[in-house]
């Protein structure tokens, strides 16, 4: 494997380490669990058949299986094939999961000519943060096919795996509580606070129903009074709702004496991002934490 995609791999085992939620402290009402639809209930595992997903420009992927249990969370297995003369790697973080924006992992290298086998990951502390139980569809929101040797994007991909529970699941949202922002059919409001080995962060829950989809991104972070240097910024897609983070490194907390998290501000800037362009901006936004 090349020396850029082998440290490309080290630098995403790393990530998803470190990412991994010890502890989840929830003090607003966020999840919503799934429940069955009217729908007849069939089978509650949930599986994946084989099934040609995507089929373009000489690529091929297929879904050949479902692993529950992976090391990070559950794992879509897929097979990548690459009918094209360039070396290509496949890779993706963030899906939409029963119509919530998250973020997971792929990273598939395949060379020219031939065919790979790999993984699509789904983090099992954002689907606990999101109330997702069981898993009914995921579509692909930024998986692209790059160049392995220069790392340029060739193309950009979109698909949807459909899961055996698709027709009798239906994923709950709950309502929205305590809104701190509401325009133009984006919706924000605080959800509380979940811990990493690395991080505290805020999570809000924003629901999109602007009409394209958007980037959000956080700015003046302060906690319990203290400025905090830390930045935020992550895509929503059309008509999904995100429960969205602004991780706090743990050592800024450290050096603040800060034990807890009491109360935070922060300010917002979204943008449209077909346009690339602001349109809103929420001024400060201040969360008061429930003990």
């Amino acid at each position: 494997m090349p020396k850029k995609l082998t440290t490309i791999s080290l630098v995403l085992v790393l990530f998803l380490v470190f990412t991994v939620y010890t502890k989840i402290n929830i003090n607003f009402s966020i999840s919503g669990k799934g429940e069955p639809s009217s729908a007849p209930k069939s089978d509650p595992i949930c599986r994946i058949e084989n099934e040609i997903v995507y089929d373009v420009n000489g690529m091929k992927i297929t879904t050949v299986g479902f692993n529950e249990s992976g090391m990070w969370g559950p794992e879509i297995k897929v097979i990548i094939e690459n009918s094209t003369e360039k070396d290509l790697l496949f890779s993706g973080y963030d899906y939409v999961v029963n119509g919530i924006t998250l973020e997971g992992s792929a990273h598939i290298a395949v060379n020219a000519g031939t065919k790979a086998a790999g993984s699509i990951f789904l983090l099992e502390s954002e689907l606990e943060t999101a109330g997702i139980e069981s898993i009914a569809t995921v579509a692909a929101y930024d998986f692209s096919a790059y160049d392995a040797d220069t790392y340029n994007v060739m193309h950009n991909i979109s698909f949807e795996i459909r899961t055996s529970i698709v027709d009798t699941y239906k994923q709950a949202i709950p309502p929205h509580e305590n809104i701190l922002f509401q325009q133009d059919g984006i919706t924000i409001s605080p959800c509380g606070i979940a811990e990493t080995a690395m991080y505290h962060s805020i999570v809000l829950m924003i629901t999109n129903e602007y009409g394209e989809d958007i980037l959000v991104s956080s700015d003046k972070v302060s906690v319990n009074g203290f400025t905090i240097s830390t930045y935020a910024g992550d895509a929503i897609c059309k008509d999904t709702v995100r429960f969205w983070r602004i991780d706090i490194p743990n050592r800024y907390l450290n050096d603040c004496s800060i034990n807890s998290i009491e109360n935070a501000t922060f300010s917002l800037e979204i943008k449209d991002v077909g346009l690339n362009k602001v349109i809103a901006e929420t001024g400060d936004l201040q969360i008061f934490l429930k003990n």
